[in-house]
């Protein structure tokens, strides 16, 4: 039923819906909304988000333990293991605009509700499916025209329908949150990523325990190159290859045959939706004479 109440201080009158959010209030500007022949009714918009800058993080680590230079014959290994993660760049990034129609002059509200249904989904983000943050195919108004439709720990997608001049626009935002100091690890590399040292060792003979990481792609660097883990590619577990030297065949070093998958095709994490949008164009009172 919803209720009618006031504030006896100041005058002033609520009115309430029936989950006791606000309705109207002599707090509210009021408006006066065009005819239904002014609509603006947009059937079958599709809004598309693209998918975010993305990177492969390589990690590898590798023991070795070599037989005393004085007793060649004793017992010896090398073995390694290997894990790839598709990494997500942060970003801010403000997408093209779509043009939604034309409102007569003067306009200064519009009132919008949408229908719409999410119809590309993104790849989970870490294992986990992102929701959509709007109702699936049920109307919803959008007070001040903007719509929050997705939100991760790492990023947000929103679009806003806005008046410019007597043009209705659409305009579709996507951020990704900065990398914090703790997701920085990850990143750290110990600068071994290319073939050196006696027999084309991965990680040279100088130490018998390596680890690091290296990111890109056929080039694969060394350093620092800023990201969120998104999504796990594949994990090689430890295990011994043939003798105490170069690893051979068994190795899982990127440059080695017995690498591990670097192939992020599936980690698509762009995203659609489509449906209906209609705009009630109007006037706030004392914005136009």
């Amino acid at each position: 039923m919803g209720r009618v109440y006031n504030n006896p201080e100041t005058g002033d009158v609520f009115v309430a819906a029936d989950d006791a959010s606000l309705v109207w209030s002599t707090l509210r500007a009021p408006v006066n909304l065009l005819a239904e022949g002014d609509w603006l009714t947009i059937e079958g918009q599709e809004i598309a988000f693209p998918d975010f800058a993305k990177f492969i993080n390589y990690g590898h680590q590798r023991a070795f333990n070599p037989p005393p230079s004085s007793n060649p014959w004793a017992p010896s290994f090398s073995g390694d293991t290997c894990q790839t993660i598709t990494m997500i760049e942060p970003e801010e990034r403000v997408l093209e605009e779509i043009s939604l129609g034309e409102v007569p002059s003067g306009i200064s509200y519009l009132d919008v509700r949408i229908n719409i249904t999410r119809t590309k989904a993104p790849h989970p983000y870490l294992n986990d499916p992102v929701p959509p943050l709007v109702a699936d195919g049920e109307w919803v108004h959008l007070p001040g025209g903007s719509c929050l439709v997705e939100a991760t720990a790492i990023w947000r997608r929103l679009f806003e329908v806005v008046l410019d001049g007597n043009q209705v626009k659409l305009r579709r935002y996507q951020s990704v949150a900065p990398v914090t100091d703790e997701e920085e690890s990850i990143h750290f590399n110990r600068g071994y990523s290319g073939l050196s040292g006696a027999g084309q060792d991965p990680w040279g003979q100088s130490s018998y325990t390596r680890w690091g990481w290296t990111f890109g792609s056929s080039d694969w660097q060394s350093g620092t190159r800023l990201g969120h883990a998104a999504a796990h590619i594949q994990t090689k577990e430890f295990s011994t290859n043939p003798g105490h030297g170069v690893p051979g065949y068994g190795g899982k070093h990127i440059r080695r045959t017995n690498r591990c998958s670097i192939d992020n095709s599936a980690h698509d994490f762009s995203s659609t939706y489509a449906g209906t949008i209609v705009i009630r164009p109007g006037y706030i009172r004392g914005a136009n004479p």
